[in-house]
C-alpha cells in the first residue's frame, strides 16, 4: 500500500512538471522521496528517479544550485547500487551496462544546468 502511495506522489510530480506547474511538482517529488527513503533500500533506482525529477522540476523552476544537488543526489544512488553489484561479482552482468548508461545521462543533465 505505501509503494502505491508514493508512486501517486511521483504520478502527480510528473504531471505537474508537464503542466509547467514547477512548486507543486517539486512539492509532490519531495514527499514521494521522503517515503522511498524511508521504505526502500538506499540503492533503489526508484530513490535515483526521484531525485532526478526533483532536479529537473528545479531546473526549469530556475532554481539551479538545488537543481545540481539533487541530479548529484540521484547519481550517488546509482554510483553506490553499482558499486553493490560490483560486490556482488556474479550479478553484475546487464544491471551494471544499463546502470552506466543512466549514470552517462545524468552527468549529461548536469553539464546542461551548469551551462545555463
Amino acid at each position: 500500500m505505501e509503494n502505491r502511495v508514493s508512486d501517486t506522489f511521483q504520478t502527480l510530480g510528473e504531471l505537474s512538471i508537464e503542466n509547467e506547474n514547477y512548486e507543486q511538482a517539486i512539492e509532490d517529488l519531495q514527499t514521494c522521496l521522503k517515503r522511498r527513503q524511508q521504505m526502500m533500500p538506499e540503492d533503489s533506482r526508484c530513490i535515483a528517479e526521484t531525485h532526478y525529477q526533483i532536479g529537473v522540476a528545479q531546473g526549469f523552476n530556475l532554481q539551479f544550485d538545488e537543481a545540481m544537488l539533487s541530479l548529484d543526489g540521484a547519481i550517488q544512488v546509482l554510483q553506490l547500487r553499482i558499486d553493490l553489484l560490483k560486490s556482488k561479482k556474479d550479478s553484475i552482468g546487464k544491471n551494471h551496462f544499463q546502470l552506466q548508461g543512466v549514470l552517462k545521462i545524468k552527468y549529461s543533465k548536469i553539464f546542461n544546468c551548469q551551462d545555463i
